[in-house]
């Protein structure tokens, strides 16, 4: 029966390696071309006419431009669906699905002709969460044969915890969410006139703080759920 287990356990290590490895490598994919895009977001709104309607070359520009926005939204869908398919993870599919949201909301701002200062800064979020969700999914693969172990913020799981990433992982994702929705909020509060109002348009990225923090909240108690099962194993 020892042995059952042990090979069963072995099995879902290596599913769960296989996974993480796949993830990285969509995430990274995704990651490159949202580089892209911001990059060429921000040298297309410096070399705008304030005020001039679009040239018919701009349009096309950025359209082109919101096509592949659209395609890093896409890409993270791809991650996403495999995370959801796994369940083990609570942050993880979160973040993403913020990012998924995120590039569509964006891609479709650019097809608009918006280049200005809130799309480039939800661009730079969706940077920073990638960045992260690497970061962590790095963190979680072993080290290769020959190297040290790398220490772990967390003790090793028991074998009935074995899931995507460990709770250092999930916490510090559901961290950089909140930070991302701290740093937008105060984005947008800047952007109030003399009389305290709002632009037009801001409704929209209200909607997608609010969605936002909804995110971190369910996420932080999804992880709080699961660390209370491990204690209780």
């Amino acid at each position: 029966l020892a042995s059952v287990r042990a090979a069963i356990l072995q099995l879902e290590g290596q599913r769960l390696a296989a996974l993480r490895a796949r993830l990285r490598e969509m995430l990274k994919q995704a990651l490159a071309v949202q580089q892209e895009v911001s990059a060429e977001t921000e040298l297309t709104d410096e070399l705008r006419v304030r005020g001039a309607a679009l040239t018919r070359a701009q349009q096309l520009e950025l359209a082109a431009l919101a096509a592949r926005q659209a395609a890093v939204g896409q890409g993270a869908g791809e991650a996403l669906a495999l995370l959801r398919e796994d369940g083990s993870s609570a942050a993880l599919p979160a973040l993403v699905e913020g990012v998924v949201d995120d590039a569509a909301a964006c891609a479709d701002l650019l097809g608009g002709g918006d280049t200005g200062a809130a799309v480039r800064a939800w661009q730079r979020e969706i940077e920073a969460a990638l960045k992260v969700a690497l970061e962590v999914l790095a963190a979680e693969q072993p080290p290769a044969s020959g190297e040290p172990p790398r220490p772990r913020e967390q003790p090793e799981r028991e074998p009935e915890g074995m899931a995507l990433l460990d709770v250092a992982g999930e916490l510090r994702l559901t961290r950089t969410m909140q930070a991302s929705v701290k740093r937008l909020t105060g984005d947008l509060e800047a952007t109030r006139d003399a009389t305290g109002r709002l632009p037009d348009g801001a409704k929209r990225s209200l909607e997608r703080l609010a969605e936002g923090q909804r995110r971190v909240t369910a996420a932080l108690a999804a992880v709080d759920e699961a660390l209370t099962m491990r204690e209780e194993q």
